[in-house]
């Protein structure tokens, strides 16, 4: 499981074709099936997509694609809360009972809407393309049982103590000291990260670090000492230790590849 960092505002097109291990991410993801079948789990829980239904994950939420196909047919929209402001404080702190929604005859004007993304689903999109997305939004949002994330009990601790690991990332982050923030004891943190996500504390930010760190290396002005201590390392020797560990090449020759591969915007 790790952390995927959204690099774009707004993501509409072709969901998922493959195997997608589990992940969270600042962003919302909805999947809408047009045809064929594609497996997810988001948050634990296993769902066979089928024709008609959509499927939403919310900021921070675990969530994998499993058995997908090229055949399979599936709309995926991705953005940042940021995008749509009047839903930002939503989705940041509500949490659906349950995520599955299934678009029947009678939604004609949410038919029409996604029948418009895809039409669009290419970049850059039109201007109308998050006015889309926004009556999307409040069409979907009217079908979903929304309550505070918190009275979800674990969920709502593990949602939380990721959204914080994500703001903090630059600070030393201990056991002891997010466990203290959140106000939960090092023991049950410690479980959540080896029952509930299956990764140990450090791997999980040692991920998260580097993955931030290969966005900043896409860009030729920040030096990578600069990006060290961006990324919250103190010392190089870590820093370069810990990327080939994850990424298994060096930070120079990750950026050297991804100057002389081609832009596939």
């Amino acid at each position: 499981m790790f952390l995927q960092v959204i690099r774009r505002n707004l993501f509409v097109g072709t969901a998922c074709p493959f195997d997608f291990p589990a992940h969270v991410h600042e962003g919302i993801e909805i999947v809408y099936v047009h045809h064929g079948e594609l497996n997810m789990t988001v948050n634990g829980v296993s769902y066979c997509l089928k024709p008609g239904d959509i499927l939403c994950s919310f900021p921070m939420v675990i969530h994998s694609y499993e058995g997908a196909t090229q055949e399979e047919g599936a709309m995926c929209v991705g953005f940042r809360p940021s995008l749509i402001a009047e839903f930002r404080n939503l989705f940041l702190t509500m949490f659906p009972e349950d995520p599955l929604i299934h678009v029947t005859e009678e939604d004609t004007e949410l038919k029409e809407i996604i029948d418009r993304m895809m039409a669009n689903a290419h970049e850059p999109y039109p201007l109308q393309m998050t006015a889309y997305v926004h009556l999307f939004l409040a069409l979907i949002l009217q079908k979903l049982k929304l309550r505070p994330y918190d009275e979800f009990m674990d969920s709502g601790l593990i949602q939380r103590t990721l959204i914080y690991m994500s703001d903090h990332m630059t600070e030393p982050l201990t056991l002891q000291s997010v466990s203290y923030a959140l106000g939960i004891s090092a023991s049950h943190l410690s479980h959540i990260f080896s029952r509930r996500l299956n990764i140990h504390f450090r791997k999980f930010i040692n991920g998260m670090r580097i993955e931030h760190a290969c966005t900043l290396l896409r860009n030729p002005r920040n030096s990578i000492k600069e990006i060290i201590y961006a990324c919250g390392y103190e010392n190089s020797r870590t820093f370069h230790r810990t990327f080939l560990e994850e990424v298994g090449m060096t930070p120079g020759e990750y950026r050297k590849r991804r100057h002389d591969a081609p832009e596939l915007t």
